[in-house]
């Protein structure tokens, strides 16, 4: 999923037992970009080859890894030397705490930056790995860039709850995957017109209003195209982008402007 338009850019139908890793791009292809990874995509050798390659990625890990502490910062980026030289599995841990760390895994290549936090929605430590550059993101920072992902969540809610993907019931493969690909296809759609009306009246649109209230746009819009005319398409994506910029903005554009996220991927205010 590309963060800034909102749309995916590869899709994968699998069964749910077959592993996250096989769908990953090739470490070669995300160059200049930065790659927003869940635990289930950890691999270190992953990470390293994106270095390389000149990608950038935060990766979560799982609770089981435990590389040599190689140097420890604290989250102002003062050193922390007693953690030198121990296993990650040795860290006593304060609840609210951030601890940067270099890290090593000794049968793999090149030094990690790890940072250390405290999950409140797991009660537990969790671990991000990233290869962004301290001086320039702080362990806070990185945090909160990790974040973003849950737009990732939104866009299954969005799927299930307003395209149709949990509705069809069959046991027909072929049928299946024709249904969630017009499940896609079809958000794609609405993220579209509703990411264009924002543009065009230069308000900030939300995707889940638009969405919401489909079943009233899409099937003119739709008709619309059907016909074939250029005159009847433009008015009625007019009158429809018209309608998006009045009733569907944002609840809340002040506060939803103060958020990383908007300030990415909005253009406007």
């Amino acid at each position: 999923m590309d963060l800034m338009s909102g749309h995916y850019n590869y899709l994968g139908i699998s069964p749910n037992s077959e592993s996250e890793r096989h769908y990953n791009p090739f470490a070669y292809e995300i160059q200049d970009t930065l790659l927003l990874m869940d635990a289930g995509y950890f691999n270190i050798d992953y990470c390293y080859q994106a270095d390389k390659h000149g990608g950038h990625v935060i990766m979560r890990t799982n609770g089981k890894i435990n590389p040599d502490i190689k140097a420890a910062f604290d989250s102002q980026g003062l050193a922390i030397e007693g953690l030198i030289g121990k296993k990650l599995k040795q860290l006593k841990w304060h609840r609210e705490q951030i601890i940067d760390l270099d890290v090593q895994w000794k049968s793999k290549p090149g030094t990690h930056r790890l940072i250390a936090f405290w999950d409140r929605n797991k009660s537990a430590i969790g671990y991000l790995i990233t290869n962004l550059k301290r001086a320039q993101f702080s362990a806070d920072k990185v945090s909160e860039l990790y974040g973003l992902r849950w737009q990732i969540e939104l866009f299954f809610k969005e799927l299930k709850s307003y395209s149709g993907l949990k509705t069809f019931n069959t046991r027909d493969k072929s049928i299946a995957e024709s249904l969630v690909w017009a499940s896609m296809l079809t958000l794609l759609l609405k993220r579209f017109i509703a990411r264009a009306s924002g543009l065009i009246h230069q308000v900030t649109i939300s995707t889940q209003k638009v969405a919401r209230c489909a079943n009233d746009w899409l099937p003119d819009i739709l008709k619309a195209l059907l016909s074939g005319r250029e005159y009847r398409i433009k008015k009625t994506l007019r009158k429809w982008c018209r309608y998006f910029s009045e009733y569907a903005c944002r609840a809340h554009p002040k506060r939803d402007n103060q958020t990383l996220f908007v300030q990415l991927t909005e253009t406007h205010v």
